[in-house]
């Protein structure tokens, strides 16, 4: 097993493990929502019966061309006649009818849409638990969970094995890439520094199917990852299938923008270096651009030699790209001692703590000043500023008696709360969190914050979230026990919204460019080793940003060999 990679038994055990996992969930609601997880058969029962034309039989459904939703078609009235049995293939007429639904339905009520985006084993993973509502979104409906999948790696064990389980009947996108041929590699990756500058080059005249690729995985090494995803998605033939995979899958298909979430590790191979390639291939792709594009970096356990390099590596590409606007840490050893058992436990408690944020646009949500994602984003990353690292920091308070199985796993970051009223201290919600961090980082030292207090609406108005005078004087709490003492500009905002289904109040607090030692030794000590000097002014994505890429790319390619 190379570094950054989890463990597993077999690809198939995996699967049934997580599929058991989530469906446990899932299956414990009474309510699925028109487009609850079922069979193959059942959904499309599904699809013809309650969703998307219940009035009409497939055939009217295929003839239908305009914009006129089928019920509604006007027909030509008929003399009767004896009935024939259609001459349409019922799975065609059922693929017809799904995405008709898609395009006039879901993608006019998909406001501020959620893209995910898994790369590589640990990424596909995460971005199947991103994919499952939680418990405290009622229904798998565009208004209420905008959420949609793809992932891509180099192991088709891996492709074949995760299933990106939900509620939704949109196809599964799950995009295997071949890696490049050893001693092409070289000639990839240069060519990939060259169009990161905009560069003009020529297309390459021995890509094909039998010279430019091999199979296998990324052996844990990030560069050979970066320069399968620079072959696949812009060197080859193949970015045009995965555009048409993408296409069919209704990834691509929206009228709204919204976020692009990648899920990804930062010690493995295939993973680490997908991901900001991929992020860009995507953030190209998708119109209207996202209005937020943030990465979700996983720290893995014990870091060696070779981790140590790929966290270098895939950290370097990740700030140094146009497109991404965050790079969110989580490390495996801070999670597990604060009580978390596994992997599938993990990755559905970092879906609790950053799924709040990516719905608070959304109309249903909303509860005073709107949690734009122009907003996050001008605050994580003012204008002309690369991307930070983000630490992400959690509390919960229970509301009732009454105990969730997602709030017994979260037992360590629960306040506990005396007395008769239920409602907590904002003060004690902010001290929970910043002691629940997803990575180690050192105390005050963030050069900028965003908050999200989460919970029912009762209890919202109860702490004083409509309260223009409250609310400030929680921002300027939040401001003092997160920012750098020094800090001279206040760059911290608080904002609230509404799920009246939860029975707590949640606080998720982002840190954006404060000191996190583990991943600064781990670079530090690769940049040592080879001899590369940086500055010691600046964040650490700053410092990086100073080295030059022609350097990263030597010492990655001399691990190579």
């Amino acid at each position: 097993m190379t570094p950054g990679q989890r463990k597993r038994n077999s690809s198939s055990n995996t699967s049934s493990e997580a599929d058991t996992a989530y469906s446990s969930t899932e299956s414990a609601e009474s309510d699925q929502g028109p487009h609850g997880a079922e069979s193959t058969e059942d959904n499309a029962s599904t699809i013809t019966e309650t969703v998307i034309v219940p009035t009409t039989t497939p055939s009217e459904t295929i003839t239908v061309q305009d914009n006129t939703p089928a019920a509604e078609a006007t027909q030509t009235p008929q003399t009767p006649q004896t009935p024939q049995t259609p001459q349409v293939n019922k799975q065609d007429a059922i693929d017809a009818a799904s995405k008709s639904y898609f395009e006039r339905v879901i993608r006019n009520d998909e406001h501020y849409p959620i893209c995910l985006v898994g790369s590589g084993q640990a990424g596909t993973e995460i971005a199947s638990a991103f994919r499952m509502k939680p418990h405290f979104v009622p229904h798998y409906l565009p208004e209420l969970y905008p959420v949609r999948a793809a992932t891509f790696d180099t192991q088709s064990a891996t492709v074949a094995s995760q299933s990106l389980t939900s509620g939704w009947t949109d196809p599964s996108l799950q995009l295997h890439m071949d890696l490049p041929e050893h001693s092409r590699i070289p000639t990839i990756l240069d060519r990939g520094a060259q169009r990161d500058f905009g560069a003009h080059m020529d297309q390459l005249d021995w890509v094909d199917e039998l010279t430019a690729f091999e199979s296998g995985g990324a052996g844990g090494k990030s560069i050979r990852g970066r320069a399968s995803a620079l072959l696949n998605l812009f060197e080859s033939d193949r970015k045009n299938i995965i555009q048409q995979s993408l296409d069919s899958g209704n990834y691509l298909s929206r009228i709204h923008p919204g976020y692009l979430l990648s899920c990804s590790s930062l010690g493995g191979g295939s993973g680490s270096g997908f991901a900001p390639v991929v992020i860009k291939y995507l953030h190209e792709s998708l119109r209207p651009h996202p209005t937020a594009t943030y990465s979700l970096c996983v720290v893995p356990e014990n870091a060696g030699a070779r981790s140590q390099i790929n966290q270098l590596v895939a950290a370097y590409y990740m700030v140094s790209s146009n497109v991404v606007n965050g790079i969110m840490l989580s490390d495996n050893d801070e999670l597990t001692r604060q009580g978390f058992k596994d992997y599938t436990e993990i990755d559905k408690y970092l879906q609790e703590v950053l799924i709040p944020i990516l719905l608070a646009p959304l109309p249903a949500y909303k509860f005073g000043i709107e949690m734009d994602p122009a907003n996050v984003r001008t605050v994580l990353q003012p204008s002309g500023r690369g991307p930070e690292f983000v630490v992400m920091c959690f509390s919960i308070a229970r509301l009732n008696t009454a105990e969730s199985t997602t709030q017994r796993q979260m037992q360590y970051q629960t306040i506990e709360i005396s007395g008769a009223d239920p409602i907590p201290e904002f003060e004690a919600l902010v001290d929970k969190a910043l002691d629940c961090p997803t990575i180690g980082f050192s105390p005050q030292t963030a050069q900028r914050s965003v908050g999200l207090v989460s919970g029912p609406s009762w209890a919202l108005e109860e702490l004083g979230f409509l309260e223009p005078m409250k609310r400030e004087r929680y921002e300027r709490i939040l401001e003092r026990k997160t920012l750098a003492p020094d800090n001279e500009k206040t760059d911290c905002r608080l904002f609230a919204a509404k799920f009246d289904d939860m029975n707590e109040l949640r606080l998720t607090i982002l840190l954006s460019a404060a000191d996190i030692p583990s991943v600064e030794d781990n670079i530090q000590k690769v940049l040592d080793r080879n001899n590369i000097s940086i500055t010691e002014n600046g964040s650490l994505a700053d410092r990086l940003r100073t080295i030059s890429e022609e350097s990263i790319r030597t010492v990655a390619l001399e691990d190579l060999n």
